[in-house]
């Protein structure tokens, strides 16, 4: 299995999908960034007494068009 993380992936696709569109590399760059990142870690107590930490993220990419939309990845 690759190590690359599923954001790593999806630019990869990206930059697939921008070649086939012949897109214009200053649109390009804008979507390969996001607009705010946000990491958090939640301490978890497992059921055999053990702490387990999670990693959660919530990235938007573009308001623009009004506040975006986001959920539990």
């Amino acid at each position: 299995m690759s190590k690359d993380s599923v954001f790593d992936m999806a630019l990869e696709q990206l930059d697939t999908a921008a070649k086939r569109l012949k897109l214009n590399p200053n649109l390009h760059r804008v979507l390969q960034t996001c607009e705010r990142e946000l990491t958090v870690a939640v301490p978890v107590v497992m059921n055999d007494g053990r702490i387990e930490v999670f990693k959660g993220y919530r990235v938007q990419h573009c308001s623009a068009r009004g506040p975006c939309k986001g959920g539990i990845r």
